[in-house]
């Protein structure tokens, strides 16, 4: 019965690609085109001040190729590696908090999951519905 499921899983992969390009886009968009907020706030993070434009390429570029399916499995790459730090060193903040007692602290939760779900693009490609296949032949 579950089994006929299946036929979703291009539609599925689209719209888990979409959503999270969208939400990479907007948050890429202003560290490149608004950036003065973030060339403060950054280096108060232990980041260098360009680190700002490194990572709203990652997000704006990114997420846009998610969003296109297009070169999915190294942008997500990207992806999954920029949330890990981003999880690890700013909103884990290792040391303060055990695994689970950041869940539901001011939005810790997204760059892992935004990690996770990059991870995830990137072993199994960005499914039928997407410019890889049509573009590479990539299988879904």
């Amino acid at each position: 019965m579950l089994a006929k499921l299946d036929v979703l899983k291009p539609l599925g992969l689209l719209l888990v690609r979409v959503a999270v390009g969208a939400a990479l886009v907007a948050h890429g968009f202003p560290k490149l085109f608004a950036s003065a907020p973030f060339l403060e706030a950054f280096p108060k993070m232990g980041f260098p001040a360009w680190t700002v434009y490194a990572a709203g390429t990652v997000e704006f570029f990114g997420g846009a190729l998610l969003i296109l399916g297009l070169f999915t499995r190294v942008a997500a790459f990207f992806i999954s590696g920029q949330m890990f730090v981003a999880f690890v060193k700013v909103h884990w903040k290792l040391g303060e908090r055990d695994l689970f007692g950041f869940l539901g602290q001011g939005g810790d939760e997204y760059p892992l999951l935004l990690c996770v779900v990059a991870f995830l693009l990137m072993t199994v490609g960005a499914g039928a519905i997407s410019l890889d296949r049509l573009i590479f032949k990539e299988k879904a």
